[in-house]
């Protein structure tokens, strides 16, 4: 999909979270709603106008809220910046989940949000892989990966040094072909 631009990234089921959800993900003074529509407004788009129909806009965000566990308390017209780190990446994540990806890349999916919020993103990445969704996470907490993946690959100097299988998830291991400074395997 190299080349291809964004939209068309999107229309065949890629999903990318950033690492900066603040400076890339989000669109900071707008509010929970449009966040979680911007990338799949066509759909809500009515012909021949191209006029986006709220009513369905305001579904689909009622679904996502729920889907991710948004906090309660906030509301969709509300700015995206109000909200605590951890609903932000919530935010992120159900404009995404809206598109119902089939590839979706999670850049540190868990910095920067609270403990409470990292098992809700955990519950969202199990979920996504339950529905047959590739999922790609990338991840500097090794006890994340450990926890979360089928397999891990290292990767180091611009290639794939190491692909481990779950029976031999270790700590040490992953760490040592991640900084391995002799000979590339």
């Amino acid at each position: 999909m190299q080349g291809l631009p964004p939209r068309e990234r999107i229309r065949r089921g890629l999903a990318f979270l950033t690492e900066d959800r603040r400076a890339e993900g989000l669109c900071l003074e707008a509010s929970i709603g449009d966040n979680i529509t911007l990338p799949a407004l066509r759909r809500f788009a009515r012909t021949p106008l191209r006029l986006v129909d709220r009513q369905k806009c305001s579904g689909a965000v009622l679904q996502m809220r729920e889907a991710v566990r948004l906090t309660p308390t906030a509301r969709d017209a509300q700015a995206v910046k109000t909200l605590s780190g951890g609903n932000q990446q919530k935010v992120v994540l159900a404009k995404w989940l809206l598109n119902e990806p089939k590839v979706f890349i999670l850049d540190e999916p868990t910095r920067g949000i609270d403990v409470g919020a990292k098992h809700e993103v955990y519950r969202l990445i199990n979920a996504l892989a339950a529905r047959s969704a590739a999922v790609l996470m990338i991840s500097s907490e090794v006890e994340e990966l450990i926890g979360m993946c089928d397999r891990i690959l290292v990767m180091r100097a611009g290639g794939i040094r190491d692909v481990i299988q779950p029976q031999e998830f270790d700590r040490e291991r992953i760490l040592r072909a991640a900084i391995h400074q002799g000979e590339l395997p």
